[in-house]
This record gives C-alpha cells, sequence and structure tokens, in this order.
C-alpha cells in the first residue's frame, strides 16, 4: 500500500511505524472474515480492511469527521484480524496511532466526553474504582436490574498457606478493577501457585496496566501507569522473582508491550524491556509445572469429570498468542470441554467497549452466551476479568476464570470428605477412620443420662445425681447457665436449681455442650481453653442477638446459645488426632481462627465436616448440626434441614467476636450482606448493631 504522510506524523516515530504497518497490508480482504463487527454489521468501514483506509486518509492528512471516529470507536481491538492476516499486519498498533490523531483533529464534547474521561480517569485509580465498587456491592440487592448486572457480588480473596522462605518467588500484577470486583482470581492463584511451590507476591504501589487509558487515546497516561508498575517491582526483579504474572490476559497483552510503549523514553526503556520479557499470563506458569499439577490433582480428576465451557479471551487467543494451554489444565482437572461455535470472536467486552457500545456489546454476547451454553456444561471458563464480569451479566450460569476452577478443584481433592458427607455420612465415617480421625464416644455421663430420660422413671433429684458424676461438666454447667441465654438461672445454687429453672430437656443439650470438656484430657490444654472461651463468647452474643430479633428471626436463645457453643466442636476432635494441630494454625493465640483451607492444606480434612458427623454422632438437635456445618459459609435455604436464620446469627455472633478482639474476618466479605438481610438488618445497620449487642454482651460480664 503506497503512502503519502502528512507533515504531522511523517518524521515521528509513531509515523514511521504507521507507514510500515501500511505497506505491509495487501488488501486481500482475509480479516473481514474474522471481525466481529463486520460480521455483525456488513460495512465494509466496521471491518480491519476499511479501518485501515480510514487510519491511511487520516495520516495523509484529509481531515476526518464524527462519522470517521465511530467506525474506529467501533472496533473491539480483539486482534482476530492479526491472527487471519496472511501479511502480518500489525492492525492494533495502527488502530492506537490512528484514534490517537482522530483524537486531536476531532475533539469529543457532551456526554461522550464525560463518560470517556470518566472511564479514563476513574478505573485505573484502585482506591477510587475500588470504593465506588464497594459502595456498589453493599446495596446491590436495591440496584437496578441493569446497573445490578455490572456490580459482581463481594468475594473474598481466601486464604493461602504459608510457604517456605526457599520457595521460588514471582510478582503478580493487582490490576485496577479485578481486586474490587473478583478479588478470588488473584486469591485461586496464589493458592494454585503456593501448592506448586511458587510464592506470588503483590508489589505495593503497582496498579493499572495501562490498557485502559491506551485504548481510551491518553497513550501518555498509558506510560504513567507503565512506569508506576515498572518502579513497584524493580525491587523485586532484582532480588530475583522470575517472572510478573498476570491473571488477566486483557492486562498481559499491555504489560509485555511495555518496551515498545516506553521505547522512547531514556529512564525506562531499558527497565520495561526487561519487564516485558518477564512478563507472563498465569496458564504460562501453570502449563511449566504441568506434571507437578497432576499428581496434586489425582484423586479429583478420577472423582468423575464435568462438561465446561472455555471461552478464550481475545487478548488470551490473538493478542498472547496462547491457544489449547489452558484447555489442557482444565481437562486435566476433570472437565470435559464442551464444543464452542465461533470460539475466535469476541464477547463484547472488550474492556470498556461494553459500556460506550453497549448495542453492538450485548449482540456479541448473546451470540457467544448460546455459543457457550449449547453444550450444556454446569459453568463457563474463561480468562480475564472483563470477559467474566460482561458473560455473567447475561446468564446465571456460573462463570469464573479458570484459575478459580482449577483452585476449586484442588481444594475439592483436600474436601472429599465434606462432599462425601453430605451423601453418605457412614462413607464419610468410614473415610475419617482411614485418615485417622476417631469421632470421640459420648461420655458415661451422658449415656447414662440418655437412658434414664428414656427410661421415663426420674425427676430432678435422680438427673442432678447422674450429672453430678463429673466435677468438670458440672462446673462448665453453671458457667453455661449463667450466660445470657438462661438469665432465670444466673442465681442459682445448685444443679437441681438448674433444671427447675431451665429445664431437664434443656440442660441435657447443656450438658452435651460441656462434655467437650472432655474429649481432650490434658492435652492441647491451652489451645482448648481458648477454643472453648471463644465458643462461650460466641454462644453468648448468639443469645442476645437470638433474644433481639426473635420476633422478626424465630431462634430463641437457648437455642443459638447452643449452636454456638457447639459450632467449631470439630477443633477438639482435630486437637486429638493431630498432636500437631494447635502449633501449625496457632490456635493457643485468641487471634487466630482455624481455616479450612489451611487445615485441608495441612492435614487434608477440616473442622466443619468433622464437627458435622461428630454432632451426628452425638445425636444433637439439627439445628446444631447445620449451625457446625454451615459457619464457613452462608447457605440457600434449600440446603439444609433447619433454619438458615441460626447459621445467620451464628455468623454475625462470630463476627461481632472477631471485630471485639480486633482480629481480621475475611469471611465477612463474601457473606456478610446475605447474614444481615436473613436478620432483617440492611447494610448501613452493621455498625449500630454491632454496638448494641457487644455493649449488651460487655455489660453482662
Amino acid at each position: 500500500m503506497d503512502t503519502r504522510l502528512a507533515d504531522f506524523i511523517r518524521d515521528t516515530p509513531a509515523g514511521r511505524e504507521a507507514e510500515a504497518i501500511l505497506r505491509s497490508c495487501v488488501h486481500c480482504g482475509f480479516c473481514t472474515a474474522t471481525c466481529p463487527t463486520y460480521q455483525l454489521l456488513g460495512d465494509e468501514l466496521d471491518g480491519p480492511r476499511g479501518r485501515i483506509y480510514l487510519i491511511k486518509q487520516v495520516l495523509e492528512g484529509v481531515t476526518p469527521t464524527e462519522k470517521t471516529r465511530l467506525h474506529l470507536d467501533r472496533c473491539l481491538t480483539c486482534r482476530s484480524c492479526e491472527t487471519t492476516c496472511p501479511s502480518g499486519v500489525h492492525y492494533s498498533r495502527l488502530l492506537d496511532i490512528g484514534r490517537e490523531a482522530v483524537e486531536r483533529l476531532v475533539p469529543r464534547k457532551g456526554t461522550d466526553a464525560l463518560m470517556r474521561s470518566a472511564l479514563r480517569e476513574g478505573l485505573p485509580r484502585t482506591t477510587l474504582f475500588g470504593t465506588a465498587m464497594k459502595l456498589g456491592q453493599m446495596v446491590r440487592p436495591f440496584l437496578p436490574a441493569a446497573i445490578k448486572s455490572k456490580v459482581p457480588p463481594m468475594t473474598s480473596a481466601g486464604t493461602v498457606a504459608t510457604i517456605a522462605p526457599q520457595s521460588r518467588k514471582m510478582l503478580a500484577l493487582a490490576g485496577c478493577a479485578q481486586p474490587s470486583m473478583y478479588p478470588n482470581i488473584n486469591g485461586a492463584a496464589k493458592r494454585v501457585l503456593a501448592r506448586l511451590g511458587i510464592h506470588l507476591i503483590e508489589a505495593a504501589g503497582a496498579g493499572c496496566c495501562g490498557a485502559v487509558k491506551l485504548h481510551l487515546g491518553d497513550a501518555e497516561g498509558a506510560r504513567d501507569n507503565a512506569r508506576r508498575n515498572i518502579d513497584a517491582w524493580w525491587p523485586h526483579i532484582e532480588a530475583g522473582a522470575e517472572a510478573v504474572v498476570i491473571t488477566a490476559s486483557g492486562c498481559g497483552v499491555e504489560v509485555k508491550d511495555y518496551g515498545h510503549l516506553l521505547q522512547d523514553d531514556p529512564a525506562y526503556a531499558a527497565k520495561a524491556q526487561r519487564v516485558g520479557a518477564l512478563a507472563r499470563d498465569v496458564s504460562e506458569i501453570v502449563t511449566a509445572e504441568h506434571d507437578a499439577l497432576l499428581k496434586l490433582l489425582e484423586k479429583s480428576a478420577s472423582a468423575g469429570r464435568q462438561k465446561m465451557a472455555f471461552h478464550a479471551p481475545c487478548s488470551l487467543q490473538h493478542g498472547l498468542k496462547i491457544r489449547g494451554s489452558v484447555e489442557t489444565l482444565l481437562a486435566s482437572a476433570g472437565f470435559d470441554l464442551t464444543p464452542v461455535a465461533d470460539g475466535h470472536l469476541c464477547c463484547g467486552s472488550a474492556g470498556t467497549y461494553s459500556i460506550l457500545q453497549p448495542e453492538i456489546s450485548h449482540r456479541l454476547r448473546g451470540q457467544k452466551l448460546a455459543a457457550l451454553q449449547a453444550g450444556r456444561p454446569v459453568g463457563i471458563a474463561s480468562a480475564n476479568v472483563g470477559c467474566i464480569a460482561h458473560l455473567q451479566a447475561g446468564t446465571a450460569l456460573p462463570i469464573q476464570t479458570w484459575i478459580v476452577w482449577l483452585a476449586n478443584k484442588l481444594t475439592q481433592q483436600r474436601c472429599a470428605g465434606r462432599r462425601e458427607m453430605q451423601v453418605n455420612e457412614q462413607k464419610a465415617l468410614e473415610q475419617l477412620a482411614q485418615q485417622g480421625v476417631k469421632l470421640p464416644p459420648q461420655p458415661r455421663v451422658l449415656l447414662e443420662l440418655q437412658q434414664l430420660l428414656l427410661s421415663d422413671d426420674y425427676d430432678v433429684r435422680s438427673v442432678a445425681k447422674v450429672i453430678g458424676q463429673d466435677p468438670g461438666i458440672v462446673a462448665l454447667l453453671f458457667r453455661a447457665a449463667r450466660s445470657p441465654a438462661f438469665a432465670r438461672a444466673r442465681n442459682a445454687q445448685s444443679l437441681e436449681q438448674i433444671l427447675m429453672v431451665v429445664g431437664i430437656k434443656q440442660v441435657f443439650n447443656l450438658v452435651q455442650a460441656a462434655s467437650l470438656a472432655t474429649v481432650l484430657g490434658d492435652q492441647a490444654r491451652r489451645a482448648f481453653e481458648v477454643f472453648w472461651n471463644r465458643a462461650h463468647e460466641i454462644a453468648q452474643m448468639a443469645a442476645i442477638v437470638a433474644e433481639d430479633r426473635v420476633s422478626i428471626c424465630n431462634v430463641f436463645p437457648d437455642q443459638a446459645y447452643l449452636a454456638g457453643i457447639f459450632h467449631e466442636c470439630g477443633v477438639p476432635v482435630l486437637m486429638l488426632r493431630f498432636p500437631q494441630y494447635c502449633d501449625k494454625l496457632h490456635l493457643d493465640d485468641a487471634t487466630c481462627w482455624p481455616d479450612l483451607s489451611a487445615e485441608d492444606e495441612k492435614f487434608d480434612v477440616d473442622h466443619c465436616s468433622v464437627g458435622y458427623l461428630m454432632a451426628r454422632h452425638w445425636g444433637l438437635p439439627d439445628f446444631v448440626c447445620d449451625a457446625v456445618r454451615f459457619h464457613h459459609d452462608m447457605p440457600e435455604e434449600k440446603t439444609i434441614g433447619a433454619s438458615v436464620t441460626l447459621v445467620a446469627i451464628i455468623q454475625v455472633a462470630s463476627h461481632f467476636y472477631h471485630r471485639l478482639h480486633h482480629v481480621d474476618d475475611p469471611l465477612w466479605e463474601k457473606i456478610g450482606l446475605r447474614v444481615l438481610s436473613e436478620l432483617g438488618l440492611g447494610p448501613d445497620e452493621e455498625k449500630d448493631y454491632y454496638e448494641q449487642i457487644t455493649g449488651r454482651f460487655l455489660d453482662r460480664h
């Protein structure tokens, strides 16, 4: 293609690059066959070949119009045309140059200008965007459908097992939108790579990759973003970080291009080249460790395969030229990938495209979802945060980045006992036995008490006589009876008085709770005391919450107290099974909390499943069993046999305990809004309610 560039660009670096790209195009038109907008609109000017002609005209001095800008705006920058082009035309670079020129020559006005300015300045600012997203998530249930679809529910990054000092280290790009929208993505990457012996670090000060500003016409702003990231990463690179790992393929394209972006900056050119060379999509890292991954996946991969659809983002397959790697990893994890028609076509997300070109974007999304769902998968995997958010707004089918699906598979492999427990309790018990976990039998006092109560030949005195055989249970029973849940018994001076005030049935339940203290003997005494004190405080706060919300929740204080006492009853059992349990989880420290991921990682079992089975083994009420089973989750009503409200009461009591003792509570970010809603509370009422409940709790001590 012959060119005669205008003076304003002829002898500039951009002009020389544009001229080389234009001269490489042979007008064959192969690109139009794979262009989503040309396929959708049928206009030559809405395809790569037509846009190349428009850009050529502008660079040769023809004054562009708003119509020229519109055709360039409609380009998704999906780079599918580059994959198809037999001549290797670097269309995306030409588009960036053309857009920057048109932006100067045809300034935007009105709403269009304001919208682009807001996106350009707001999205890359992690703190600003994160605050806005958090506020949106807090009021998400009340948002209009159109806005609600763009605000994903709160998720937690999760926890990562401790990494040994000699582990390999790599940097991770946090990005701008992803940390607030889907923190679980980088959290999943950290967990997977940790299992592979790699410590993933998010450097303080790093943020947006620069793609948002670049594609909205602010090339210098993009360079500033790149410089900031390089400054944040450079000390770690000099200290030996092996790679810069990117979990959003769209960001990966930009970071890999830092060398080109800053080639004319003498202070950063060499560093930018080094960073670009170190940039790796997370799939490249995991693929390199495929053999080690297969060993970790042996159990889960054979446990039953699931149908999964994979949406390859344009930035992954066309930008990074990574094809087939993610699909192989998903297949290794036990997923059968369904066929997806026209997998090379864009979903319509394309960064800010879904906001600026909603009509075209939604049509493309509809086509993509139809293709993805045709094979009836259980879920959809992708590799870019924008694609996930965009697609999820159009379907109820769960959509996650592939690294989250993979992390879940690894967790499932560790949590097989929890899954089996829900299907077949006897099988789960057998599996625990194989792991050396033995559920303690009911104490002799409990057995005798059960027999007495079944005989129908008992009174207050005979029941008190049986309980009195165990001084430890008696002491804990008095302590429990003096809690807010049993206020009428606070002045009781004997077992008989407690029995008369509280009732024999409720005392029997309390005796079961007090019996937890007998399963350890003298082992891990300090840790058990911490556990018991924590359980007792949570139980008391749960009773206060139940008392306050009884007219709304129909849960009574004594029920809430009993569930609170027992909700972590699996912990003492694991203390018995694993002598190192307390040390590894630091449970002799009141600020530390049994964590399911850490338990699964270190002991191949968790206290929720063990506690649930123990509660069933002891014949505890269903509502207690459910509280034990779900106290690290917020289940749907249909998944449990008793009251989901009681589970919510335990959750909020546990959260208030965390806050009272200045302990981090990452779980609350995931379930907090659902818990408050179940209790008839709005998000803006949490602070006042915390002060009310903890104030009443402290007043009674």
